[in-house]
């Protein structure tokens, strides 16, 4: 590991390379992506998911806010910042910055990079730097598969994933992890890259196979994840049948759309936050096109999950969730995260004020 020169020439520095929580009201633990990858099971991210939106859904968080920020050559970078706020002691607020930006060739991967900064949300003090590539797919797969247990039919079996890409492998543990989804069809514009995550499905007991057309597929389906940079539909609203659960990720800025707007317009509709969906999430194009206002969206996540406004209440109803991504489910993510590594001695400290 690369030591931070403000820490090699620090002849204090070994006291703060690795150990439990910080000595210095300036420290902060920089964890990397090794220190990261596979610290924590998805099921106690799943947990720790569930708690931030029960708390944003009691009033107990603080604002959530996603800021979209077109960058060089076709790239951008996406600013979530809020945090938690259980009791007046415990309470923490994180930024996480993500760098996007188109692959080098067609059918190549979307190239992705950032970094998520915890503080102590009751004195500002920052906690921890992290490598924001673990927390991002980890808190993605976690409110999927809590979405699913909570809006998906009692009965549901088979599941369509709609891309192959960074985030896929993630979406198939979530899919397991939630016991229902016994049959998988994936779709990517990579054939290849649909093969390697069906393989990981298979390997985690679902049976798998990868489909040409995800319209036929999704027809077929109790459950849709789309997760793509897709900047128009890939599935009409005839491809989704009533009873459905389509789990929307991959909008989550301006222009981006994976879900033709009729489908919102047919559906109850939950957000995870209502002003980020109606400006960077599927809502936006069904908004504008007048087919649905926001008073028509059901739910943000956190007031199911609080229990303030019923989910699913026959098995006829169809459910769109438009998730955007939050600071909620960033900072639940690393601050357990964090915990971990404190306990484990993981990462580095860094006195900011030396």
């Amino acid at each position: 590991m690369l030591i931070p020169s403000a820490v090699r020439h620090n002849r204090h520095a070994s006291a703060r390379l690795r150990g439990p929580a910080p000595t210095s009201i300036a420290a902060v633990r920089i964890l990397t992506r090794g220190d990261t990858q596979g610290a924590i099971a998805l099921a106690d991210c799943i947990a720790a998911v569930e708690r931030a939106f029960r708390l944003h859904g009691e009033g107990r968080s603080l604002a959530a806010r996603r800021l979209h920020v077109p960058a060089v050559g076709g790239g951008a970078f996406h600013v979530t910042a809020g945090g938690l706020a259980p009791d007046g002691r415990d309470a923490t607020f994180g930024v996480k910055i993500n760098g996007r930006f188109p692959p080098p060739q067609p059918g190549g991967s979307q190239r992705l990079n950032g970094a998520v900064l915890l503080f102590d949300a009751a004195d500002g003090r920052p906690l921890a730097l992290l490598d924001s590539t673990v927390v991002t797919g980890i808190r993605t797969a976690a409110v999927t598969a809590l979405v699913v247990r909570l809006l998906a039919r009692a009965d549901a079996r088979r599941a369509l994933l709609v891309g192959a890409g960074r985030q896929a492998r993630g979406q198939v543990e979530a899919l397991a992890a939630t016991g229902l989804v016994a049959e998988l069809a994936v779709y990517d514009l990579v054939r290849e890259r649909a093969e390697g995550v069906a393989g990981e499905a298979r390997s985690l007991g679902i049976e798998a196979e990868v489909v040409s057309d995800p319209g036929a597929a999704a027809a077929t389906s109790d459950v849709v994840v789309t997760v793509t940079p897709a900047t128009a539909p890939i599935l009409s609203a005839a491809d989704i049948g009533p009873g459905r659960l389509v789990v929307a990720l991959g909008a989550d800025g301006p222009g981006k759309q994976e879900l033709d707007p009729a489908i919102l317009a047919q559906s109850k509709v939950v957000v995870d936050v209502l002003e980020q969906a109606a400006e960077q999430g599927e809502l936006q194009h069904a908004l504008a096109l007048g087919l649905i206002g926001r008073e028509d969206v059901h739910a943000e996540l956190g007031e199911l999950v609080a229990g303030l406004v019923a989910g699913r209440t026959n098995a006829e109803e169809t459910f769109v969730f438009d998730a955007t991504g939050t600071a909620i489910q960033d900072v639940a993510a690393a601050s357990l995260l964090l915990d971990v590594a404190r306990e484990r001695g993981l990462g580095i400290e860094l006195d900011l004020g030396a």
